[in-house]
């Protein structure tokens, strides 16, 4: 076996061949779009911070992963992907971890492409139904692979499936009539203005999540980059914006239907033909919305704003005829885990690690 250094070539074909040969056979794996790949490993606040590295076995790729250091120390391992071969991955751990510690790293955390903005977690299971469009997705003996490398778990997540999504209605109901009295309006998305919708979305994520852990700031032009196309795959009614009573913006909730199927169809492409198999699988219908970003603005969380607008959603949902919701990707102990009031059952599990002997050394 031998390590790969891609770091400045423009021939990324194992990196992504490797990906491919660990998916072939799995129907639930949803393929990131390449071209949203490629950015994300362009960005230019790694250059000169990042290796990005595949270990091969002759020609046929086994284990690949990008290694980022930012200021203060703090590295991450992410893009992880690999076939079941602790050899394999224990030559590209001890590279990463390597390359991190050598650059001054003190903590060393994933899988992360480097922020909450971009793709970080590992699926835990279980693993008895397909992926929701966005989740995490691995095969089930990643976490061996990362335990054997000297990882262990920083932080904890969850996925809720809430099956009986009326229930949940009534319950928070009261909440959305108490904000609407108080003052606060509700207002959904609206694509004829979508860059504008963008900026708010922007202005809130920014203010509503700073120090929130692995939180950094981007730009606005990173943002749209990260939302180019989604319009396609929105219901504006299920995207809405909370306002205060003084006409300012005080929070959202984003959630959007489960095109899972549509966007598999897509096989990481956006060709004619692509397009085609896209446009063909959203024929069928779409009965689970993904409750995805809740985000409320510090000066109203008082006001129970973010029962109000899960309320919201849901009263929106409801009229549409969906019938099914999920509660996604929520760390343990945030208060959004609240809103779910112990109705739905349990979908996914998901773990962050932290190299336990990087730590240590610090």
């Amino acid at each position: 076996m031998d390590l790969l250094d891609l770091t400045h070539s423009t021939d990324l074909r194992p990196f992504f061949d490797l990906a491919r040969s660990v998916y072939r056979r799995d129907c639930g794996y949803i393929a990131p779009m390449a071209s949203s790949v490629r950015r994300a490993l362009l960005r230019p606040e790694f250059v000169g911070r990042q290796c990005v590295v595949v270990v091969r076995d002759g020609r046929r790729p086994l284990a690949r992963a990008v290694t980022r250091l930012e200021d203060g120390g703090l590295g991450y391992v992410g893009f992880f992907e690999a076939h079941d071969d602790l050899a394999a991955t224990r030559l590209l751990f001890d590279r990463a971890i390597a390359w991190l510690r050598e650059r001054g790293a003190t903590r060393i955390i994933g899988p992360s492409q480097g922020d909450t903005w971009h793709a970080y977690r590992l699926s835990v299971g279980p693993y008895d139904c397909r992926p929701f469009l966005s989740e995490p997705y691995n095969p089930p003996y990643y976490e061996r692979l990362w335990l054997d490398a000297g990882f262990a778990t920083l932080a904890e997540y969850a996925s809720h499936r809430m099956d009986e999504p009326r229930r949940l209605w009534e319950r928070l109901a009261p909440r959305l009539e108490a904000a609407r009295s108080a003052g606060y309006g509700f207002e959904t998305l609206r694509l004829d203005r979508f860059d504008r919708e963008l900026e708010r979305l922007y202005a809130l994520s920014c203010r509503a999540f700073q120090g929130n852990f692995l939180y950094r700031l981007i730009s606005f032009e990173h943002f749209r980059s990260l939302y180019a196309g989604i319009e396609r795959l929105l219901d504006p009614e299920l995207v809405v914006f909370a306002v205060a009573p003084d006409g300012s913006d005080a929070g959202f909730f984003f959630s959007y239907p489960d095109h899972a199927r549509s966007v598999a169809a897509l096989r990481g492409g956006d060709g004619l033909t692509d397009r085609i198999r896209f446009l063909a699988a959203r024929r069928h219908s779409v009965d689970t919305v993904n409750m995805k970003s809740l985000a409320v603005l510090p000066e109203h969380r008082r006001a129970h704003v973010g029962s109000a607008l899960t309320a919201a959603i849901y009263e929106a949902a409801l009229a549409k005829g969906y019938r099914k919701t999920h509660h996604c990707l929520i760390q343990q102990d945030n208060p959004s885990a609240r809103f779910e009031a112990g109705m739905g059952r349990l979908l996914r599990r998901y773990r962050l690690y932290e190299h336990v002997e990087t730590r240590r050394a610090s």
